[in-house]
């Protein structure tokens, strides 16, 4: 008899262990997602690509910025190179006419003693 009780006892164990398995498996099918859950991911993928479109859209910017940034400066620089060239050019200008009255000065006052 006590061979039967164990012969029955594993016979209801293994049927125990089957029926427990079978409740826990994963099932074959995958649950339905509820559709909130749909939506908000759905929602949240759109707003991720919104995000990373609008950092390429900055980072273009961005570099129009400094490219005109650098432009400006160029210009800027340009522009005062040609204003010192400039005010050298009056000062040579100036220079020269100098050296030329001086110049007639020192020619009247040599042909002075000549007149007399």
């Amino acid at each position: 008899m006590s061979c039967a009780r164990r012969f029955r006892f594993r016979i209801s164990g293994t049927n125990f262990i089957g029926a427990f398995r079978a409740r826990n498996a994963a099932p074959e099918a995958p649950p339905a997602t509820p559709v909130s859950i749909t939506q908000s991911l759905s929602a949240l993928c759109q707003r991720e690509a919104e995000l990373v479109d609008a950092q390429a859209r900055q980072a273009d910017a961005r570099v129009t910025a400094d490219a005109a940034l650098q432009a400006t400066q160029a210009a800027e620089d340009r522009a005062m190179m040609a204003l010192r060239a400039a005010a050298l050019a009056e000062r040579e200008v100036g220079f020269h006419k100098a050296l030329n009255v001086s110049s007639l000065l020192d020619c009247r006052v040599s042909l002075s003693p000549l007149r007399s």
